[in-house]
């Protein structure tokens, strides 16, 4: 009797271990729910977001009316037929399919798990027509310090530039990063505050990957 491979997907989450998930059932509902098969819990991946469906001797991946859709190579498909090494996206999660023991070696290449940049997730939105998943950048975003390359800050869902928060330099020197449900946006605090991002003195701006600003005559950058 030949030996029937369990074919199998690679998780690659961002900052976490990678995970190898055999696909032991004839079909494999993809999606944020609880109840589906393999769950990806993140806002830029629907509720039912795609289906892995067996047909014969072969397995198709089908967006299932996701608000993001899923790629292959980089290219938005209503579906397709698997083959071993194909990557798929599904919002800010990467998936291998394999249909044998490789899955382990393309596993160990991340055994710290795999790692979105903001750049990379820039690339991501870009390609994806920025639909819906800007709520992953707050997982991903980093501000750095241009004047010491040593500090860097996570904003999440915000973060205060200042005496109360990071440190700056120059009077008046004072604004806050919010989340306003899409995007990190810095905005001035008081009307001695000096804030200006790439050059030109602003109130309030939406923060994208790349932007420079200076607060007070501290320099920083949003990647």
């Amino acid at each position: 009797m030949p030996n029937v491979l369990t074919p199998v997907l690679v998780l690659h989450e961002d900052g976490k271990p990678t995970r190898v998930l055999p696909i032991r059932a004839a079909n494999v509902v993809i999606g944020r729910d609880d109840g589906c098969d393999l769950v990806l819990p993140d806002p830029s991946v629907s509720k039912r977001h795609a289906e892995i469906k067996t047909i014969g001797e072969k397995r198709i991946i089908d967006d299932l009316e996701s608000d993001n859709g899923i790629f292959v190579g980089g290219r938005r498909v209503e579906f397709h037929v698997l083959r071993p090494g194909d990557r798929v996206q599904i919002g800010v999660f990467l998936v291998e399919y394999f249909e044998d023991d490789t899955a382990a070696a393309a596993a160990e290449t991340n055994p710290r798990g795999w790692k979105m940049d903001a750049v990379t997730y820039g690339e991501l939105v870009t390609r994806q027509g920025g639909i819906r998943l800007d709520a992953g950048i707050k997982h991903v975003a980093t501000i750095f310090s241009e004047d010491d390359p040593s500090q860097n800050w996570k904003p999440d869902e915000g973060m205060v530039f200042g005496p109360e928060g990071v440190p700056v330099e120059g009077i008046g020197a004072n604004a806050e990063v919010v989340w306003d449900g899409r995007a990190h946006v810095i905005r001035r605090l008081g009307w001695r505050a000096s804030l200006s991002v790439k050059g030109q003195v602003v109130d309030s701006h939406v923060l994208v990957c790349g932007d420079r600003f200076q607060v007070g005559k501290s320099k920083f950058r949003y990647g």
